[in-house]
């Protein structure tokens, strides 16, 4: 959340509303932990990442909120 906010990421990437993909990375964070906790996951976390379809379609959209905000 700082790095979004920071005068030098404003600068670099031109834009002050990199602030609006914190969610969706807090969201995935915990949806992650959700996993290991729920159902004793962890084991293979590219399993685990790339098995859920809540953190891809999260990942896509932050991956497309961020482009769209850096362009």
């Amino acid at each position: 959340s700082l790095y979004t906010t920071a005068p030098q990421t404003i600068q670099v990437h031109h834009t002050q509303y990199l602030i609006a993909t914190v969610p969706m990375v807090t969201y995935g964070i915990f949806r992650y932990l959700y996993l290991l906790h729920r159902w004793k996951a962890g084991e293979n976390p590219a399993r685990e990442l790339l098995g859920d379809r809540h953190i891809i379609v999260t990942g896509f959209i932050w991956a497309a909120t961020t482009i769209w905000l850096i362009s």
